[in-house]
């Protein structure tokens, strides 16, 4: 298998405190629905990027009661995190990763995990598929429940990206047109 390749989703003076769903309409408090497109309009689910149905067809409530935790175990996870240890979320998540050379979409997997690196926690996650492995860092943070929150976030997005390319490759087969390729929220 091919050593890990790192992917950076977000620029370097982008990274801290964001999110991979979060965008305009987490300022603006509005937006719409990174899985079925409906209008957003209450601030939990703007800041998800998904209405409530959506996130739990997205397997969005799998980790949330994790954010409930005491505040013994984020001091725990905190040093976990900080003496090299990692939090794997894991679960491994729908991914769709677009190759512009082949005008395909390849299903993968992702397992989303936390670490400390570099002085910051780091939300990644690991794709794996067609033989070889490679990063990408959703976010990075100087608090451990900002970059658990963006781990939380990352899976039920990537479910959502690979819904809506899978519903738009049917649509175009029923239509018999080229499918159009499905945006990444950032």
């Amino acid at each position: 298998m091919n050593a890990l390749k790192q992917d950076t989703l977000l620029g370097e003076e982008q990274r801290t405190h964001r999110t991979i769903n979060t965008s305009v309409s987490a300022v603006t408090g509005w937006g719409k629905c990174s899985r079925c497109g409906k209008a957003l309009k209450d601030p939990v689910s703007v800041m998800r990027g998904m209405g409530p149905i959506c996130w739990t067809l997205a397997k969005g409530d799998i980790f949330e009661h994790d954010m409930d935790a005491s505040e013994e175990q984020w001091t725990r996870r905190d040093l976990v995190l900080r003496r090299g240890g990692e939090i794997d979320l894991g679960v491994n998540w729908r991914y769709i990763d677009h190759n512009p050379e082949m005008a395909l979409q390849i299903p993968q997997t992702m397992r989303v995990s936390l670490r400390f690196a570099n002085g910051v926690f780091e939300a990644y996650g690991v794709i794996s598929g067609w033989g070889e492995q490679r990063e990408i860092i959703f976010g990075q943070a100087a608090d451990v429940r900002t970059a658990y929150r963006m781990a939380i976030n990352a899976g039920p997005q990537s479910e959502a990206a690979s819904y809506r390319a899978q519903r738009e490759r049917q649509r175009a087969f029923r239509l018999n047109k080229e499918p159009k390729r499905p945006r990444l929220v950032s």
